[in-house]
């Protein structure tokens, strides 16, 4: 346009100089005023993307914490990946609030930040968040979801009832979107009051009105959960079959496959779950789930009692998937396996040991350590019943050959006579003893095959073995507990109450015979509650006499719940009454030693630690004493 301007040579020059030089000062300030111009659009674009870029990542954090959230059952137990998420979300929209308050992202920065603190457990800071979008913010389309969002952080604040009729009532005025919402906001609530047929009707709304496949592959997965963990399995497989005809998220779908596949295994429709892993195998495309796959295949065997090819299946994923979830299921599998059909505990113990190697995050590793240590316990206390039988055929040796010299003494021999009836005594003894730990052993192995190895039968004959061959063991009355209590289980009503008779008979205040009256109907009075009423009575007036009533609990219901009761009565009285240190510290010791557990051992300890310093003192005192008369 200048170079347009330009006059012909023909015009007169002193005539056209002037204009000339206005229009180039016009030109002149055209370029500066363009050149401003420029600088403010690429202020005003760098402006823009500062706070789009802000708040774009901000989005993106948020939407990392939901795919972390949707991978768990409870949204109250947040892991760290999923809280450092939500800390980033609320940072960030901060930033575009505080730094871009007019900008066009304010409101969307308000909503992403409310979620994030509702997610967080910040509800009252999530209230305030979208109590500002709708006051602060005009004619914006997020303020029938920030109201949404305010009923759920009431309703976690404990406003229960009355938040819920509100959402319903809010749930008339919503447009298809918010409806999506709504509705999947209403399930959550009635899932967590355990309500759980409106949670599945409001999800399955949720669905019919969310835009997307994935969005209601989502909902339809939920519900399909929902319904297979409360066993409604028809409801389940409904679910799960539309996700897989909805073609959404390939990983629900390879989800939903495989758990059609253990539905119909609980259903025991054996040949549906064969024809449904077979298909699943030829199809490259359940590549990641063939582990779980040949798993269900394992444990389909192992409920129709195919006991070798389910233990084939399971080493197979051993050796073609090591060191991920499934290898330690199948160990542990193994075990139980080795366990149940073979009794074979070294084995099993192998298992269980290689369940924690393959995964240190697998549900089954604490089981497994626990069942590793019961194995070696069995294998321990089994060592032990060898040694003491080994130990006991020993003994009734040296018994009988001790009966055979006393047998053939001489009147030359009468002086060495006391010698052989005190060795005899001894082995005699020696043979109890042995007797009575090897009652202990018994009773611990029958233990932990009833009740930690589920071999009720085998429990049975051991314990038997206890009654039988070792009467007078302390564990007897324990052992016809056990006894009269697996026969119940076993439904064998007959035998059940020939030992709980028998249990009442010999030990009637003992706290087994007490159990069997209760649950037979029956009360017995507890004479050796009486007797310790009896000696409290007394033990002011007469300590010297209490001390030998209560000592008649000792000897006359050795087995009772009171004997802790009144060895602390019978110490107590030596100590505080008698001044008798020595008798007081054998009664504390004895009480300690024997009933260590009881509320009584742990009240007299500091006492008995008292008194022992005090006895060494004394003894200190007395070699001194002794020291100095052997000096003058």
């Amino acid at each position: 346009m200048l170079r347009s301007s330009i006059p012909r040579s023909s015009d007169n020059l002193s005539d056209v100089l002037p204009q000339l030089s206005d229009r180039l000062q016009r030109a002149s300030s055209i370029a500066v005023l363009t050149r401003a111009g420029i600088l403010a659009v690429l202020a005003l674009c760098f402006l823009s993307c500062a706070y789009f870029n802000t708040f774009y990542n901000a989005k993106k954090y948020f939407d990392e914490a939901e795919k972390e959230l949707a991978k768990v059952e409870n949204r109250s137990q947040l892991s760290k990946k999923t809280i450092d998420a939500l800390d980033k979300t609320i940072e960030k929209s901060s930033v575009v609030l505080q730094k871009y308050p007019q900008s066009r992202y304010r409101d969307d920065a308000l909503l992403l930040k409310g979620k994030a603190l509702c997610y967080k457990g910040d509800y009252l800071k999530a209230i305030n968040s979208f109590e500002r979008l709708i006051k602060e913010v005009d004619d914006t389309p997020f303020s029938l979801e920030a109201e949404i969002w305010i009923l759920r952080c009431k309703w976690k604040l404990g406003d229960r009832e009355e938040t819920l009729e509100q959402l319903r009532q809010l749930l008339g005025e919503m447009g298809e979107e918010e409806l999506a919402l709504g509705h999947e906001m209403a399930a959550e609530m009635y899932m967590e009051e355990g309500e759980v047929d409106s949670a599945i009707h409001h999800y399955g709304e949720s669905a019919e009105h969310v835009k997307g496949a994935a969005e209601r592959s989502r909902l339809y997965f939920r519900i399909a959960d929902i319904a297979f963990n409360e066993s409604r399995y028809g409801e389940a497989l409904n679910f799960y079959r539309r996700l897989i005809r909805l073609s959404g998220n390939p990983e629900h779908i390879e989800r939903a496959h495989l758990q059609i596949v253990r539905i119909t295994r609980y259903q025991k429709r054996w040949e549906d779950t064969t024809v449904e892993i077979q298909k699943l195998l030829s199809d490259d495309k359940f590549r990641d789930i063939y582990p779980d796959l040949y798993m269900e295949l394992a444990k389909l065997y192992e409920m129709q009692s195919r006991s070798t090819e389910a233990k084939n299946r399971y080493e197979l994923v051993t050796q073609e998937f090591p060191r991920t979830e499934s290898s330690a299921e199948a160990y542990y599998r193994l075990g139980q396996l080795a366990l149940a059909t073979s009794e074979d505990y070294d084995e099993a113990r192998k298992y269980f040991g290689n369940v924690e190697k393959e995964s240190r995050r697998s549900v089954f590793a604490p089981s497994a350590r626990v069942k590793a240590k019961e194995i070696d316990g069995l294998l321990r206390v089994l060592e032990e019943i060898e040694g003491l039988e080994q130990s006991l055929t020993q003994a009734k040796r040296q018994t009988k050959i001790s009966v055979a010299e006393e047998d053939t003494v001489t009147g030359a021999q009468a002086a060495d006579s006391l010698l052989l009836v005190t060795e005899t005594d001894s082995s005699f003894k020696n043979r109890e003893m042995i007797m009575h730990e090897l009652a202990e052993k018994l009773y611990s192995y029958g233990e932990l095959l009833a009740f930690h190895f589920d071999q009720p039968d085998t429990s049975i004959r051991v314990f038997e073995r206890l009654v039988m061959d070792i009467p007078g063991s302390p564990k007897r009355a324990q052992a016809l507990f056990s006894l009269s209590y697996l026969y119940d289980q076993k439904d064998d009503s007959s035998k059940a109450m020939d030992y709980a008779r028998l249990l009442m008979k010999e030990y009637p205040f003992t706290e087994y015979a007490e159990k069997v009256s209760t649950s037979l109907g029956t009360g017995i009075a507890d004479r050796a509650e009486q007797i310790l009423e009896e000696a409290e009575k007394l033990s002011q007036m007469d300590p010297q006499k209490a001390i030998e009533v209560y000592q008649r609990v000792l000897f006359e219901y050795p087995t009772s719940r009171f004997v802790p009761h009144a060895l602390m009565a019978v110490a107590n009285s030596y100590d505080t009454r008698l001044n008798d240190l020595e008798n007081s510290l054998i009664f504390y010791e004895r009480l300690m030693q024997d009933f260590p557990a009881s509320e009584q051992a742990r009240f007299v300890e500091a006492r008995y630690q008292e008194l022992r310093r005090l006895q060494e003192s004394f003894a200190d005192t007395s070699r001194t004493t002794a020291v100095d008369t052997d000096e003058n």
